[in-house]
């Protein structure tokens, strides 16, 4: 759900239906914005010219709203990486497993942590991991300027994607 601009009011004209709606869902955009849950960390890059074991990042968060979004941005030199992939850990479940090749960064992406099975005050691991592929989709150590940046982390009521 994004922000959208509220038509024009006048004294004299009555509301729709629809602008109602769109007042309704803006009241709900605010809300979430305002009721997000910052997961203390610093911007994590990582370098993806390294092994694959250091590209893991690692935070402890108290579940208290339903989605878990993330901010994500990446670069890819084309000419060592033919396949980037990445993981979102979140206790016990493995919320993603993709290719955000398919996504402009930055873009955000979010998780229902909640429908997974997360149950609100519980304590859970967050584990990044991105791991970056050849041609043939050898893990190896890449040269180039390839990098996989979580740039903002937050849980809320609203899915930010």
């Amino acid at each position: 759900m994004s922000w959208t601009t509220p038509p024009t009011f006048t004294d004299t004209n009555a509301l729709s239906a629809s602008q109602l709606n769109v007042l309704s869902d803006d009241l709900v955009y605010l809300y979430g914005l305002s009721s997000t849950v910052n997961i203390p960390f610093v911007l994590t890059e990582e370098d993806l010219r390294t092994t694959l074991d250091s590209n893991k990042s690692f935070w402890q968060v108290r579940h208290r709203a339903k989605y878990l979004n993330l901010y994500i941005d990446y670069s890819v030199d084309a000419t060592y990486v033919d396949h980037l992939s990445w993981t979102v850990t979140y206790g016990a479940w493995t919320l993603s497993s993709v290719d955000p090749l398919a996504y402009s960064p930055p873009c955000y992406v979010a998780f229902d942590v909640e429908t997974a099975g997360a149950v609100v005050g519980t304590w859970y691991e967050i584990v990044v991991d991105a791991v970056r592929h050849d041609a043939a989709h050898a893990v190896a150590g890449l040269s180039g300027s390839s990098y996989f940046r979580v740039l903002r982390m937050f849980e809320s009521d609203t899915d930010y994607s």
